[in-house]
């Protein structure tokens, strides 16, 4: 792990600071959504109980940024094994160190789109649910969610506290 991080942030001006799960050798292609190696969160439906949803964790942040960091990490890993046991010349091992990269790139660009729609969807998603458990405007929710700081529990405790003291 070592290792790898020093590359990292040598080479990319990365660090990943979680535990990186063993890579699965062999998985099911989606051709729609390739660049996903990990299941897609689910959502509770909108008549469950606020609380049950933050146990499912809809509102927490993005697994595509971990996701991200696996990618990043498994990169390294690929890059260090076949600079370890690249027997060609330096010219064939730069290009297949380019290989890599790139077929590594394209999926983080993919990664790093899913992660801004899909933080921007539960931000929303909370702000909808601020609204439908204890009223208020859009507005309202806006200006709660961009000065709040806290955990989901003390946001859902305190947004009808600030409301009656907005007033």
């Amino acid at each position: 792990m070592d290792r790898i991080n020093e590359f990292l942030k040598k080479e990319f001006n990365r660090t990943v600071t979680i535990k990186v799960p063993v890579r699965e050798k062999k998985r099911i292609k989606n051709m729609y959504y390739w660049w996903r190696r990990f299941p897609i969160h689910k959502t509770l439906s909108n008549m469950a109980y606020y609380k049950d949803k933050i146990k499912n964790k809809d509102f927490d942040y993005s697994p595509y940024w971990d996701q991200i960091q696996y990618e990043y990490y498994w990169m390294a890993e690929d890059i260090l094994h076949l600079r370890d046991n690249h027997k060609g010349g330096r010219d064939s091992l730069f290009q297949l160190e380019r290989d890599i990269i790139t077929s590594y790139n394209r999926r983080l660009k993919k990664l790093f789109e899913d992660a801004d729609v899909d933080e921007a969807n539960r931000i929303e998603y909370l702000k909808k649910e601020l609204i439908r458990n204890f009223r208020g405007s859009k507005y309202d929710a806006d200006d709660f969610i961009s000065e709040f700081e806290g955990t989901l529990d003390e946001a859902f405790s305190e947004y009808p506290k600030w409301l009656v003291n907005k007033k």
